[in-house]
């Protein structure tokens, strides 16, 4: 599983850590979020949810992305797909990048994006991407 280069590449990118997103460090796996009642963050966040491990060759995750805004900023989600669009373009771009877990991510596919909806626990709007991210272990 290559979840810290996941991890790693979301949260460090200039673009979502910038305006209007300024979503830098607010990036949280969903082991993070577990019986949580409330935002972790005011604004902008990612929740990465890694869900099954497909029964292929090699080892394949599939990832959904989930982005949040808090409801006081609106309910316009044309931003919500700019912040799934760019995850999605640097998902794509990423080959063979390493975690700092030494787990490689060898390539990720697309496989599209949910409805705008509401998460009346966060109260926030959200949107979701969904990914297949394969990976094998060290270089």
């Amino acid at each position: 599983m290559s979840r810290a280069a996941v991890y790693e590449l979301l949260l460090n990118d200039a673009v979502l850590s910038a305006e209007p997103f300024k979503i830098g460090a607010k990036v949280f796996p969903t082991y993070v979020m577990r019986g949580s009642r409330t935002a972790p963050a005011d604004g902008w966040f990612l929740i990465l949810r890694w869900e099954e491990t497909l029964d292929t060759v090699g080892d394949v995750e599939v990832l959904t992305i989930w982005a949040h805004r808090s409801r006081t900023a609106g309910i316009d989600f044309t931003l919500h797909k700019q912040v799934l669009a760019r995850c999605k373009e640097l998902l794509l771009a990423a080959v063979h990048i390493t975690g700092s877990d030494g787990k490689v991510m060898t390539q990720a596919a697309y496989k599209g994006m949910g409805p705008d909806a509401a998460d009346e626990g966060y109260d926030t709007t959200t949107k979701y991407a969904i990914f297949e991210v394969n990976s094998k272990v060290g270089g």
